[in-house]
């Protein structure tokens, strides 16, 4: 993975705990930098829409400048945690929205006034829950924020 990593094909995003504020001892997650040559290496499977969509996202925010990390608070995953000067992000990617609210409590239980969205592959008429944006991919990549 080093080696790949140092070629720029994929990138490792690190675990951070944000009620300690500190890195945690964990492998983290890899993001590949084009999702073409995980299809190559994968074949046409259908499914796992929700990672190819991570991989998405997390270039785009490597891309807009963000250092951008995995987010732990009480055992739950927040997708990123993205910052970039004295702003930061929480960002869950969902493929499409489940019938419960399980994206948005795990950006609700975060108590602090920093900004939080959520991303979907799919256009809902929904524009938010919870005061919690739901954002098109399209609308996001095509936005300058």
């Amino acid at each position: 993975m080093d080696l790949l990593e140092s070629g720029y094909l994929f990138y490792r995003a690190r675990q951070y705990d944000i009620r300690g504020r500190e890195y945690l001892r964990t492998n983290g997650k890899y993001f590949i930098i084009d999702t073409g040559l995980r299809r190559n290496a994968v074949g046409r499977k259908d499914g796992n829409y929700s990672n190819r969509l991570e991989d998405i996202v997390y270039v785009e925010l490597l891309r807009r400048g963000y250092t951008v990390d995995i987010g732990k608070l009480n055992g739950t995953e927040i997708d990123f945690v993205a910052r970039k000067l004295d702003e930061t992000l929480y960002i869950q990617v969902a493929y499409e929205l489940p019938n419960n609210t399980h994206e948005t409590d795990n950006l609700l239980n975060i108590k602090d006034n920093n900004k939080k969205i959520v991303i979907t592959s799919r256009y809902y008429e929904t524009t938010q829950i919870d005061g919690i944006p739901i954002i098109y991919i399209v609308d996001w990549l095509l936005s300058d924020k």
